[in-house]
């Protein structure tokens, strides 16, 4: 099973878990920071009580965040 880890601290990439055939743990890390993005936060930042004046370091954003649920499933429909 994949899955995208909790947001613990401070943001350094969305991390995918995921297990493979040989019961093998495996972690991704996805960071593609788009400081020029006009929605900046992923969804799990804004629900933590992230806001605009926050700022954009250590903060996970919206591409990571899309492409991290892009992975997991895909992963997920290749059987992991």
């Amino acid at each position: 099973m994949a899955k995208i880890l909790p947001l613990n601290g401070k943001y350094y990439g969305t991390k995918v878990e995921f297990t493979d055939a040989q019961d093998m743990e495996h972690e991704i890390t996805i960071w593609t920071p788009d400081h020029y993005a006009g929605i900046f936060a992923s969804e799990r930042e804004i629900a933590g009580g992230w806001e605009p004046g926050d700022g954009h370091d250590h903060v996970e954003d919206v591409q990571s965040y899309t492409i991290a649920k892009l992975i997991c499933k895909t992963l997920t429909e290749a059987g992991y």
